[in-house]
């Protein structure tokens, strides 16, 4: 501890400034990209929440609308009378019904 102020009243007037002037810049700035670091970490998880919630009720949109189109088809399918007929037939030759 004497070394350090021994080596601080050694300096000149202008180094002290120098020191102190770093000093009360370096503390407010090193405060501030500290603040700045967390906040910005705390938006962008927010931000990354909302996008996978915003994703997720897309994709249920999505799986929603596949299921009534295959609803869709499968009622189709069961009014196909074509269908009915290939499936009550009793020929060996199961692909009669298919023209070309």
């Amino acid at each position: 501890m004497q070394k350090l102020s021994r080596f601080y009243k050694d300096l000149k007037v202008r180094h002290k400034l120098l020191i102190i002037f770093v000093v009360q810049i370096a503390l407010p700035l090193s405060l501030l990209g500290f603040l700045f670091y967390q906040k910005t970490g705390q938006m962008m998880e927010q931000q990354a929440v909302s996008l996978s919630q915003d994703i997720l009720k897309i994709l249920g949109s999505r799986v929603k609308d596949f299921s009534a189109q295959m609803q869709m088809t499968s009622q189709d399918l069961l009014y196909d009378q074509v269908i009915y007929d290939i499936l009550h037939d009793d020929r060996s030759n199961n692909y009669a019904f298919i023209t070309t």
